[in-house]
This record gives C-alpha cells, sequence and structure tokens, in this order.
C-alpha cells in the first residue's frame, strides 16, 4: 500500500499532538503542585522523597504492592533458575516440578500466610474435582465462571478490615493474595482446557508446578499451558540466556527507578483520590492528567510484566509480548490486542474462537459479548470496571461495524478512487478521533475510579464547542501518527 501522507504532512501533526501532550502535562502539573503544596495528608499519600524537601506519591496501593513483592521475591526466583539449571541438565524433570512448587509453597507462606496458600491452592483442587466427574468443555466453562464470582465474593471478604487484623495481614500481603488466586484461575482453567482437548493424562505434579510458577504467580502474565511446557527444552546456550536476561532486568528495572523518580513531580495517584481537584482543572489540565494516568498505567504494567517475563523467558518459555505505549494506539482493537497481550490470547482461544464456530447469527458480537461478559466477571464485578467494559464492548462494535462498512461498500469503489488514499486516511482519523475520545474516557474509569472517570465524561459533554474541538484536533493528529507508526511498523516485519 502507497504511503498514505508525504512526510511534511506527518511531521506536522506528529508537532501538534506532541506539543499538546506537553501543554498539558506541564498545565496539570502547575495547577496540581499548587493544591498539593498545602495538602494535609490525612490518608498517606505521600512519603519523604529522595531529593531534599521532596516528597513522592506512595497513593497506588498495586505499584506500592509490587514493589514490596519484588524487594523479597527476586532472591527466591534465582534460587529457583539455578536450581533448574542443574536439574535440567540431568533431565530430572518431576524433580524440577517438585522443586518449584515446594519453593512457591515456602514463598507464600513466609511472605502471606497459611490463608493465602489455602486460597490459592483451593481452584487446583475444585478444577480436579469436577474433571473427575466430567471432561465437557461446557461443565469446566460453568464450573469456572461459579469459581470466578466465588472469589469475588471472597475478595470482598478479604479486603474487609477486621479480616486483616484477625489474620494480621497487611494490604501488601492481601493484595498479593487476591492477585494470585485470580492468575491461578486463568492458568487452571487453562491447563484443564487442554488435556480436555488432547485427551492427554492429567497430573497433580504438572497441575501445581504450573499453577505455583513463581516469576508469574503473582504479576502474569498469562502463559498458556501448552508454551509452559516448553520450560524444559533448552534452545539457546546458558551464555545466550545470560545476555538477554541481564539485558531485559536492566531496561525495566531503568523504568522502573524512572517510575520512582517521576512520583516525586507528577502526583498522578494522590490526585485520584481528589475529585474536588479534579474538577477544578480547566480543561488542558485535565486531559493532561487523563494522558498521565495511561502512561502511568502502561509503564506499570510494562515493568510488572517486563520482569516476570524476563525470568520466564530465561527458561526457554514463550512469553506473550508486553505492553505497547498507549501514546501510539488508537484503536480498541489494538489496545487489547497489544496492552495485555496473555489475555486477550486467553480470550481469543478459550472464548472468541470457538464461539465464531457456533451457528447463530452475529457471532461475531456474541463471541466480543462472551469475551467482555468474561473480563467483567474476572476482573472482579466492580461498577467501574462494568461501565470500562460496557463502553469498551461498545467501542468495538462501532470499530468492527465501521470496518465491516468500508470493506463491503467503500473499498476499491468509485468513492475511494475519486478520493484517494489520502483523503481516505484522514476522513477514517476524522471519525477515529471521536472513538479515541469515548476509549480514553472508558479507560479512566479503569485508572481511577468511577467519580473521576464521570469527571471526564461530564466535561467532554459540557465544554465548549471551541474546547472540544480543540480536543478532537489533537486526538485527530494522534490517530495520523498512531495510523503511520503502526503502517511503518507493519512493513518492517513483512520485509
Amino acid at each position: 500500500m502507497e504511503n498514505s501522507l508525504d512526510r511534511s504532512e506527518f511531521i506536522l501533526y506528529f508537532l501538534l499532538w506532541s506539543s499538546a501532550v506537553l501543554y498539558s502535562i506541564s498545565t496539570f502539573n502547575q495547577q496540581s503542585s499548587k493544591y498539593f503544596s498545602i495538602y494535609q495528608d490525612d490518608y498517606n499519600d505521600f512519603e519523604a522523597g529522595v531529593f531534599s524537601n521532596s516528597r513522592k506519591d506512595i497513593a497506588d496501593l498495586e505499584w506500592q504492592t509490587m514493589l514490596y513483592l519484588f524487594k523479597r521475591i527476586w532472591i527466591w526466583i534465582i534460587i529457583m533458575l539455578a536450581l533448574s539449571e542443574k536439574l535440567k541438565q540431568y533431565c530430572y524433570f518431576n524433580e524440577l516440578k517438585v522443586l518449584r512448587i515446594t519453593l512457591s509453597v515456602i514463598f507464600i507462606l513466609t511472605y502471606i500466610g497459611p490463608i493465602a496458600l489455602i486460597g490459592i491452592l483451593a481452584q487446583p483442587v475444585i478444577f480436579i474435582i469436577i474433571t473427575n466427574k466430567t471432561s465437557q468443555k461446557a461443565m469446566l466453562w460453568i464450573s469456572n465462571i461459579i469459581v470466578i464470582s466465588m472469589i469475588s465474593i471472597y475478595k470482598y471478604y478479604v479486603i474487609n478490615e477486621s479480616f486483616m487484623l484477625r489474620y494480621k495481614l497487611n494490604e501488601k500481603e492481601n493484595y498479593l493474595q487476591i492477585l494470585a488466586i485470580y492468575w491461578t484461575n486463568l492458568r487452571c482453567f487453562s491447563y484443564f482446557m487442554e488435556h480436555t482437548d488432547k485427551k492427554e493424562k492429567k497430573s497433580t505434579l504438572n497441575l501445581l508446578s504450573y499453577c505455583l510458577y513463581l516469576p508469574v504467580l503473582f504479576n502474569g502474565p498469562f502463559i498458556f499451558y501448552s508454551d509452559f511446557k516448553k520450560n524444559e527444552q533448552i534452545t539457546l546456550s546458558f551464555r545466550e540466556r545470560i545476555i538477554i536476561i541481564f539485558k531485559d532486568l536492566m531496561r525495566f528495572i531503568f523504568w522502573m527507578i524512572f517510575i520512582e523518580l517521576a512520583l516525586h513531580f507528577f502526583y498522578v495517584n494522590a490526585t485520584s483520590f481528589q475529585v474536588g481537584l479534579v474538577e477544578s482543572f480547566d480543561d488542558w489540565a485535565l486531559y493532561g492528567y487523563g494522558y498521565l494516568m495511561g502512561q502511568y498505567f502502561h509503564m506499570k504494567y510494562l515493568v510488572v510484566y517486563g520482569l516476570s517475563t524476563s525470568f520466564a523467558k530465561f527458561e526457554n518459555i514463550p512469553v506473550p509480548s508486553l505492553p505497547k505505549c498507549i501514546g501510539r494506539i488508537h484503536l480498541y482493537s489494538d489496545m487489547w490486542k497489544y496492552f495485555d497481550n496473555g489475555l486477550y490470547r486467553f480470550l481469543l482461544r478459550y472464548i472468541y474462537i470457538p464461539m465464531m464456530k457456533t451457528p447463530y447469527f452475529n457471532k461475531k458480537i456474541l463471541a466480543s459479548l462472551a469475551c467482555f461478559t468474561f473480563v467483567y466477571i474476572w476482573h472482579g464485578l466492580d461498577t467501574y470496571i462494568l461501565i470500562w467494559v460496557i463502553l469498551n464492548f461498545i467501542g468495538i462494535f462501532i470499530e468492527n461495524s465501521s470496518t465491516a462498512i468500508y470493506k463491503n461498500y467503500l473499498q476499491d469503489s468509485k468513492i475511494e478512487r475519486y478520493l484517494g488514499m489520502q483523503w481516505i486516511t484522514r476522513i477514517t482519523c476524522l471519525l477515529q478521533s471521536f472513538l479515541l475520545a469515548m476509549s480514553a474516557i472508558s479507560n479512566f474509569f479503569f485508572f481511577s475510579n468511577v467519580s473521576i472517570g464521570t469527571v471526564f465524561a461530564t466535561r467532554v459533554f459540557e465544554a465548549s464547542f471551541t474546547s472540544n474541538t480543540v480536543l478532537i484536533l489533537a486526538l485527530y493528529c494522534c490517530c495520523h501518527f498512531s495510523t503511520e507508526l503502526k503502517k511503518s511498523f507493519n512493513e518492517e516485519k513483512n520485509t
């Protein structure tokens, strides 16, 4: 396909988009810093920073929990990798599985406690009982939905302060057990679905070794059991794998330090708990805050998934691709495909593709609806998740419908030939800019909470015509930038 934009036009869009981003971030920083300079920190949203008279935003429990985990788990993983290498040399694969299970169990008992271990191991036990009674996929699915619903109820019970006091858990330990239980659910399901497909003999040792694999036990991402089994193979030399893991770890440790330093200057997480402050922002500051929320979310999961997959790659396990920067993604479908690629592949293999094989009318819509329903249940049945899922489903529906209309009625038509590819691209990006605005708002519900997401939605509807025009123009430039970047990457892959 010919390049749809000439170089000068692309540079213009890039400069306008980057200028809008930088100006909005600067405006947010000015207005939020003024507020927090006199803020009374009654909820411990800040701690003393590494610079003189500075403060660091520590309001994100998830990020603080990940730091808490990284400081404790790295030595356990190093021990596991070292012993794994020795056992693989002598083909002691059953002993290797026992080692992994033992180290994970000891780690859980040491840092989280027996209640967490019971919660994590309950699912493999439940699935073993279910699959001993039936091997039908339908029953496996029904059972899994029931299990996830029970997990959601359990989550609301364990976050209760009285529960934490009774079992002497702190917030971070509690959060870790919830994360581990949710990720274990996907792994359990993958294991039994693949054994149902292939009629292979099930092994409790294989199941627990997979479910309790320490590098991804708490953080994810999701890895298929068929991929995990490849850890027993060695395709690269020890020296080659050491070089790769060293480069990977240095990369993600750099970004971890970058995030920690950035939280001294941009109080993105603390702002999410100050609805009054967010409502007081002018339009530029509000959208700068939204952009920073998205970038912070991306970088957080780049580090979390990056560190986990670095260790898994060392053991020859094929891992999902890492989250792509949200600044270069403008389509709903691409956000789902490229942000959490592990979860996307789970949905594709176990829900979307099987649903597409059914004889139902509008099976594409039903398949998408089934995927989003699972995402909602798996993420925990919260209101902000429901809003995020509904808006995403609508966005995907609009995107797919628009693509179908173009392919069926406009592609290779007289209209397309008359306008030319450049004008087709401009019109497409203009339409996509409205969808991108909706996508951003849906994500703001997910990144923060219902109150903050509502502020963004309300502002767009109540803002002046001039303000919304400037917003759409900025998003229009973003769509062009994202489109051209995606095209250039696809061309590189094909060469």
